[in-house]
């Protein structure tokens, strides 16, 4: 099992971890001052992918890389791994921050009401266009 990473500025180790399917140059930031953004993504292989297999892949990255303690920075899908990572491994963990994402079985960890679109999105929808959803 391999990932994918890239390292960019000096400081104090930051893991990004990207969302499901992103790739490394992807990233939506750029350095952030004071940290080593270490920006991971994991990679599927002959197994069936899992929040756990992910984790895993990415504490070995850590490890091989020498970090004794890092800040995690997950966007969504990597926000749970950031979070499995510090509940299995929090010797390795200083700060975990998540953005967009979820952590649970879909019933208690999305609002179904909020998967009740007025017009449901498509791929053929303009730029910038915003799909409202309603909640009742």
């Amino acid at each position: 099992m391999n990932a994918h990473y890239e390292i960019e500025g000096a400081g104090k180790p930051l893991v990004y971890l990207l969302p499901a399917f992103g790739q490394v140059t992807m990233r939506s930031f750029g350095p952030i001052a004071g940290h080593r953004t270490i920006t991971i993504a994991p990679q599927v292989d002959e197994h069936p992918p899992s929040i756990e297999r992910f984790a895993e892949q990415v504490t070995r990255v850590v490890q091989e890389l020498g970090i004794s303690k890092a800040d995690f920075l997950g966007q969504s899908y990597g926000g749970a791994i950031a979070t499995m990572i510090a509940l299995r491994r929090p010797d390795l963990v200083d700060r975990v921050a998540t953005y967009g994402a979820t952590f649970g079985p879909p019933g208690e960890a999305h609002d179904t009401r909020m998967l009740r679109f007025d017009a449901p999105p498509t791929a053929t929808l303009p730029a910038g266009h915003t799909v409202c959803c309603r909640l009742g």
